[in-house]
């Protein structure tokens, strides 16, 4: 298939385009210079039209499948950018299916992982998603343990996380999933001093109680390969349900629901310059 072809099967599709996806996956060596072209330009504010804005959303999802680690640098940046173009590129798969996508290339990435997690400006589901990647290269051991539970102690005293921020929630479920309960002590701390607000705006004392339950479990069981897939350390899988699973949570399945919009057609498409 040619470059074109592959973008107006993948955006104007009224259902799963599973025979091109397949095709894709089946052929790094056409698709995936397709796919990081656009995300490059995404990821840098350059002009992608509709077509390949749609396309892209099902791209970044093969190059996740292909574990294709040359697509870390522009989703690692588009991630870090501006939120509502990142929703726009991305939708509600930011919280479902762009985790195991990320962790498919984030192989040896821990400190870049890192340095998104703790920028403050970024919205918690980014957070989220980076966090979720982190803790999997810890548990992957490609980052030790020791330095993870270092990182983890020292993020309180960073002044730029408020009190209230979603963040804190996430960092206690990371610290249940690496069974760190040396660092029960210091999230006690942290609520019991106020640093982590409680309380229906914060960490409710039924949260406390999962976090407990959930450390206790992951010191059982987060080797199995059973418990990381129920908590999501995985990568995407690439099938035509896991691509199922995703259009789900497409940018344009978010739509307004009285938009009667009908899909993209494939004379809209205008290539970019992939000199520029």
């Amino acid at each position: 298939m040619e470059r074109q072809d592959i973008i107006s099967d993948l955006a104007t599709a009224q259902a799963l385009p599973w025979r091109t996806l397949k095709y894709c996956l089946e052929t790094p060596e056409v698709s995936q210079p397709v796919f990081l072209s656009i995300l490059q330009h995404a990821a840098h504010g350059r002009a992608v039209s509709p077509l390949e804005q749609r396309a892209m959303f099902f791209g970044v999802h093969v190059l996740g499948a292909q574990k294709c680690i040359a697509a870390f640098e522009p989703l690692f940046l588009l991630l870090n950018g501006d939120e509502l173009c990142t929703a726009e590129y991305l939708g509600d798969a930011i919280a479902v299916s762009i985790p195991q996508v990320l962790m498919g290339f984030s192989e040896n990435r821990a400190k870049d992982l890192w340095d998104g997690i703790g920028n403050p400006d970024l919205d918690w589901l980014i957070h989220e998603v980076f966090l979720n990647a982190w803790a999997f290269e810890v548990l992957n051991g490609r980052f030790p343990i020791g330095n993870a539970q270092k990182l983890l102690s020292a993020l309180p005293d960073n002044p730029a996380i408020d009190d209230d921020s979603p963040l804190w929630s996430g960092w206690m479920n990371t610290i249940a999933d690496l069974a760190l309960k040396d660092m029960i002590p210091i999230v006690d701390q942290c609520l019991e001093s106020g640093r982590i607000l409680q309380g229906p705006l914060g960490i409710s004392t039924a949260d406390y109680e999962v976090f407990k339950t959930d450390l206790a479990e992951a010191a059982k069981h987060n080797s199995d390969p059973a418990w990381r897939r129920e908590k999501g350390y995985l990568t995407f899988a690439g099938t035509e349900e896991a691509f199922e699973a995703a259009l789900h949570v497409a940018p344009w399945t978010s739509l307004d629901p009285f938009d009667t919009a009908q899909p993209l057609a494939a004379e809209e498409h205008v290539p970019f310059d992939r000199e520029s």
